[in-house]
């Protein structure tokens, strides 16, 4: 973290409380639980522990509000309602677990994630509408299922959910298949308030909707939008590690090509410092569809490709972002893995020229053009979308 990491020249965390902690960590998780929280000291949401057997202690999803912590989504946990609300973790009090964990949670309380606190617990203590019980936490395995979905709201409005961009090929499928509709609208949706990030490539011919006419993509960077490889010995093994994985998985052209290019880029430090990635190709808009006006709904859940679409969409005349900041985790990317017996380490090996002009995001994101704060009446109410239908009705009339 301090010769590897993408941010080391950036960000500095003192090591010595967590190596001194070591000589008490009775087991491998509580040694795992020590370097999570060392990592989230950093606040990049590009660094991150993945267990070897990929079980969590969760079963649902909480948001903070005040004091508590709030039951947002329920995965597998068929004992939880929405809406409950968690008051004690392991007997300890949330504000009291809120101070001993201010270091590694967010200091904006509605943006804290509290997965790291939950896989070390037990048990939680919840308050219903009608009683105060205690459970037992349960393991289980996180799948993960990827919607890209299209439907229309009315003949005039459509409403399109992304929770990544992973696979350009799967966005380019729904907006082809989505085509007529697309067409025929005068108002569209995009919700990627949980948008897990991916290929930037994935939402560039979304963009041909925000255009009138023909524009070139690389005029709605900031000046200056590229990224210096942050090139070690490491780096350079892990990362073409990566990609040659990658390639096994994918055998596709593209990956071929990209892992030979990489090659070439990361051969030794000299070579990585010539090449930089940045965004110097021209991309053009072609203009499609007749959309009015088109409303991005956001979130601290929208990181890294979703950061950047957000981003690029605030620079579109007929758009509005509607919501809360991004979770702003786009100032060091290319995510690559230290490997150990038990878990991994996860850690970006580029870094964004624009920190340089203390133009960087991280931890901040970019923010919406109407912030709405987060309440746990959002549970049960999506109050994000019915503020842009009202928002739409408006417009209609004028």
């Amino acid at each position: 973290m301090e010769h590897d990491y993408a941010g080391s020249q950036d960000i500095r965390v003192n090591s010595r409380p967590y190596f001194q902690s070591i000589q008490h960590a009775s087991k491998e998780f509580d040694f795992q639980f020590l370097v999570e929280a060392y990592l989230r000291s950093f606040h990049d949401g590009h660094l991150s522990v993945t267990d070897k057997n990929r079980v969590s202690s969760l079963g649902f999803d909480c948001r903070r509000c005040s004091n508590g912590l709030f039951v947002t989504s329920i995965k597998n946990e068929t004992r939880l309602q929405l809406g409950d609300e968690v008051i004690a973790i392991d007997d300890h009090k949330i504000g009291e677990l809120a101070r001993k964990y201010q270091k590694q949670l967010d200091p904006v309380v509605e943006r804290q994630n509290w997965n790291f606190i939950f896989k070390r617990a037990k048990k939680i203590k919840i308050k219903t509408t009608t009683k105060i019980q205690e459970i037992e936490l349960k393991k289980y395995i996180n799948h993960y299922h990827p919607e890209h979905s299209f439907k229309n709201l009315s003949e005039t409005i459509g409403y399109m959910k992304l929770t990544d961009f992973f696979d350009p090929d799967d966005i380019e499928r729904l907006i082809s298949k989505s085509t007529r509709c697309l067409n025929n609208l005068n108002y569209l949706i995009i919700d990627v308030r949980v948008n897990h990030g991916g290929d930037d490539q994935s939402y560039r011919p979304l963009l041909e909707y925000f255009v009138n006419q023909s524009t070139d993509l690389l005029k709605h960077y900031p000046k200056d939008y590229f990224y210096e490889i942050w090139w070690t010995k490491r780096n350079k093994v892990n990362w073409l590690a990566n990609l040659s994985s990658q390639k096994s998985k994918n055998p596709s052209n593209y990956m071929k090509e990209l892992y030979e290019e990489q090659t070439k880029i990361w051969k030794n430090a000299q070579t990585a410092k010539n090449a930089s990635e940045n965004n110097s190709k021209p991309y053009i808009l072609k203009p499609k569809g007749h959309l009015k006006h088109i409303y991005i709904l956001s979130d601290y859940l929208a990181g890294s490709a979703a950061d950047n679409f957000i981003m690029l969409a605030k620079t579109f005349a007929k758009t509005t972002v509607v919501g809360r900041n991004t979770a702003g985790v786009v100032d060091y990317g290319d995510v690559t893995s230290q490997c150990y017996s038990d878990f991994t380490v996860n850690y970006p090996v580029i870094r964004l020229r624009l920190i340089n002009d203390h133009r960087g995001t991280n931890g901040i994101g970019f923010s919406p053009d109407v912030y709405l704060p987060w309440t746990p009446k959002m549970i049960f109410e999506d109050t994000d979308l019915k503020y842009i239908l009202n928002l739409i009705q408006q417009y209609s009339k004028n």
